[in-house]
């Protein structure tokens, strides 16, 4: 056999190999579907969002840990999963009951929605919703299942996140007199991010405040007067301490950490309370390019105001 003759027989082969069974299969596989999965149950203003992508590429915004009070940090999180992960969530939003899920009528701006979502290869987006007031679906409810596997297993990984850490307030505050306190801001996350320093946060919209809720009345007698929002501005900032800081701009790397010192004055009714920082920024990352806005909620923290009685709002 010549070389030209060589040269047809190996195309020759090479053409009919793909056309066999396992290049026809390799040819006609269809890739998985994109999902995603929206929950403003935490927080009406800061839902919790997950996509995932046909290539199994999870990503998770987390706006606030307020109704996941056993994490500290919020941002965005990321992790490539395997199909089996995911598999379970595929087959929950690809039943027929799914698909039959009538879509609530009534619903408010403002109202508690969750929805799921699956978009097939080559086809159409499908949509099903979940409303707090109304009964939940038994097929919706079987893919949310799914879904916070998933979301769990993706919150363990941040990319680009900021964590609460070491909120160290005074057990007891005299009611007039200056008060210091510090809280320390850490990224958690892989990649580096920003804030805007505690000197312009009145122009970035990045806010501190402390909400204090009285604990020595009965739940049942609270009112909206015996919980106190405490706002911490730039007037109150004593010193922070961190790498990677500037006048406007606060750089953390990957594991790094800034703890910001206030000092204010706190004219608060006398008794004892149970105290909450909570810090809401945006977040950029190295270049500055905003990723994410978000709120991190500390822990409860107990705290006795001291001092002349106040009298009582009624």
């Amino acid at each position: 056999m010549n070389l030209a003759s060589r040269i047809g027989h190996i195309v020759l082969v090479t053409t009919l190999a793909g056309c066999g069974p396992a290049g026809l299969e390799q040819r006609n596989a269809k890739m998985n579907p994109q999902m995603s999965y929206f929950s403003n149950a935490g927080d009406e203003a800061m839902p919790m969002e997950l996509n995932i992508s046909t290539e199994g590429e999870c990503t998770l915004l987390v706006r606030t840990n307020r109704a996941t009070p056993q994490y500290a940090d919020a941002g965005v999180f990321s992790l490539k999963m395997r199909e089996r992960k995911f598999r379970p969530m595929i087959k929950a939003l690809s039943t027929p009951e799914f698909a039959a899920i009538a879509k609530p009528e009534g619903v408010q701006s403002g109202d508690v929605v969750r929805k799921l979502s699956i978009t097939p290869d080559g086809g159409q987006e499908m949509t099903r919703y979940a409303v707090a007031d109304k009964k939940t679906a038994p097929a919706f409810a079987d893919g949310e299942q799914e879904a916070l596997k998933i979301v769990a297993e993706v919150r363990k990984h941040p990319e680009h996140a900021i964590a609460l850490d070491e909120v160290k307030i005074p057990e007891r505050i005299n009611r007039g007199e200056k008060t210091r306190m510090t809280f320390t801001l850490r990224n958690p996350g892989s990649k580096p991010v920003q804030i805007p320093h505690p000197k312009v946060w009145a122009e970035k919209a990045t806010q501190a405040q402390l909400v204090a809720l009285r604990s020595d009345i009965p739940v049942a007698d609270l009112r909206s007067h015996h919980q106190v929002f405490q706002a911490l501005g730039p007037e109150d900032l004593q010193a922070t301490d961190g790498a990677g800081s500037s006048e406007e701009v606060i750089t953390l790397a990957a594991g790094k950490s800034v703890t910001i010192a206030i000092e204010k004055a706190f004219d608060w009714t006398v008794g004892r309370y149970d105290v909450r920082l909570t810090f809401e920024s945006a977040l950029a990352d190295e270049e500055g390019k905003e990723v994410i806005r978000c709120e991190v909620v500390s822990k409860p923290y107990p705290a006795a105001c001291l001092g002349a009685a106040q009298p009582t709002a009624k």
